[in-house]
């Protein structure tokens, strides 16, 4: 396996024996026979979870980079926000973000986007919202009692509104 952006080099991981090896080409060349070879140094292994332990040689190659002059920036937590930007993205070509941005108002309707695409990813129990918040939304929470507490907000007529507007919009009457 090659993989090249990695630090503007290339990487190669090859296995041997029961490891896989992971390696920085230094060199690329044609040897005296014409055939394609490489200088490489071994810089870690890859353990069976696909995460690398490193050797002192990744660290004398990568981490002399830390020290360019553009500022470090610190990454407190990555999430996996791919389903939400599916879901919203659908809602918003469909029209049904609009009618519920029109009828909840902003911040209602972005309260329900994020439980409707908890309930659509992990079933119709809102009991661990707040786990996976923390996991796939950038930037906001929702407790499972803060949910609940949104339902009990939501009225009849807001309701009939919705179902009324998802009508004219879907069918033009």
């Amino acid at each position: 396996m090659i993989l090249r952006g990695f630090c503007a080099s290339i990487i190669i991981v090859n296995r041997t024996g029961k490891y896989r090896y992971v390696y920085k080409v230094l060199k690329s060349y044609r040897n005296e026979k014409g055939q394609p070879t490489n200088d490489r140094v071994r810089i870690g292994r890859l353990e069976t979870d696909n995460l690398m332990i490193p050797t002192d040689q990744y660290y004398q190659y990568f981490s002399a980079n830390t020290t360019s002059k553009t500022p470090k920036s610190e990454i407190y937590s990555i999430k996996s926000i791919g389903i939400n930007f599916l879901i919203s993205k659908i809602l918003d070509d469909t029209g049904v973000l609009k009618i519920l941005k029109d009828i909840l108002g902003t911040d209602r309707s972005n309260l329900a986007l994020t439980i409707a695409i908890y309930m659509f990813s992990r079933g119709n129990v809102i009991e661990y919202i707040d786990d996976w918040c923390e996991e796939f939304t950038p930037g906001s929470s929702v407790s499972a009692q803060k949910a609940s507490f949104f339902f009990s907000t939501i009225t009849n007529k807001e309701k009939l509104n919705f179902f009324l507007s998802l009508a004219k919009h879907e069918y033009g009457q």
